[in-house]
């Protein structure tokens, strides 16, 4: 606390001298502390200023508040003076958002809930824009699966992580085919984020708070195109066919466990399956398949373990996102 004071280790040689023996003479203290007698007068005026000593009758004293005093008016001006950095902070990204939304998508002139951003770096920038201001929730899908080392990094989903925001990740089945892809996926699960798969994602998009989004057209001739979405309603069915399709994806964690993430069940496990998904008892499984319950219960623990879920019913959600039943 003293070089915030504006005090070095004199001061608080001097200071503590004060303390043990208050009212001593400079003489006293300069012998004290091993310092000259102007270095003991020059010390006791910082310290004055500083209102840990005080003059009383002619004599230097420590001041009946003490350091406690002194320590909270340092606290209160630390407070102001970072309440002052935070809004020159937020006015500095105001300005900047401005300037850049200016850049990347002309002038604000009547700005439409629907605007098509000029090229790729534009709607990568106000991508990261929307997830540093993500309060709830991410929701980012992308029909292709992407290249290691050609994927453009998206640092903003991380950051929102960190800070509890939900962000989900739903990519294609080929996503997993890949070892650097099953890396890299698994990497995205560990830093807090859920990612799914499934086939036939057909929008590229990301989703933020359900009010806006950006999405990509890969469809159209001549390249892709980017458009940022403001409107709420519209971004809200985005939100709505996101959910429809992460309701029908399987679990990305579970298939890294996997050795064989796309194997196949044989037609006995299938049958056993859809009988137990209909709601048939072990009991009756049993007889229908010609096998003991025991048999049967131990096929359920096996299918159980190879899917990675901690209970017979997650079992059958995530069985039925493979399309086993």
């Amino acid at each position: 606390m003293w070089d915030m004071l504006g005090l070095g280790k004199s001061d608080e040689a001097v200071y503590r001298y004060e303390l043990s023996n208050p009212g001593s003479a400079p003489a006293q203290v300069a012998k004290g502390t091993g310092l000259a007698e102007a270095e003991v007068e020059n010390s006791r005026e910082r310290l004055i200023a500083c209102q840990l000593l005080r003059r009383v009758h002619g004599e230097i004293r420590p001041s009946p508040a003490g350091p406690s005093a002194v320590a909270e008016r340092l606290r209160a001006d630390l407070e102001i003076k970072h309440a002052r950095h935070r809004r020159q902070v937020s006015l500095f990204q105001a300005e900047m958002t401005q300037w850049l939304n200016a850049q990347l998508l002309g002038p604000v002139t009547a700005r439409c809930q629907v605007e098509r951003l000029r090229n790729p770096e534009a709607a990568i920038m106000l991508t990261e824009e929307l997830l540093a201001g993500a309060r709830a929730e991410v929701m980012r899908c992308a029909p292709v699966p992407f290249a290691e080392g050609r994927r453009t990094p998206v640092t903003g989903e991380s950051r929102a992580a960190q800070r509890g925001v939900s962000v989900k990740l739903l990519y294609p089945s080929a996503q997993l085919t890949d070892p650097d892809l099953r890396r890299a996926v698994g990497d995205e699960i560990d830093a807090g984020m859920e990612v799914r798969v499934a086939d036939g994602i057909g929008l590229n998009m990301t989703v933020v708070d359900r009010c806006c989004a950006v999405v990509t057209d890969q469809r159209r001739p001549g390249g892709h195109q980017h458009f940022l979405i403001r409107e709420s309603g519209l971004a809200g069915t985005l939100y709505d066919l996101f959910e429809l399709g992460w309701a029908y994806a399987r679990d990305a964690a579970a298939l890294l466990k996997s050795d064989d993430p796309d194997g196949e069940i044989t037609a006995e496990e299938r049958l056993l399956l859809q009988l137990l998904s209909i709601g048939w008892k072990d009991e009756a499984v049993a007889k229908r398949l010609g096998v003991s319950v025991r048999t049967v219960r131990r096929k359920i623990s096996e299918i159980v373990l190879r899917l990675g879920a901690s209970s017979r019913f997650q079992a059958g959600v995530m069985a039925a996102r493979r399309a086993w039943t």
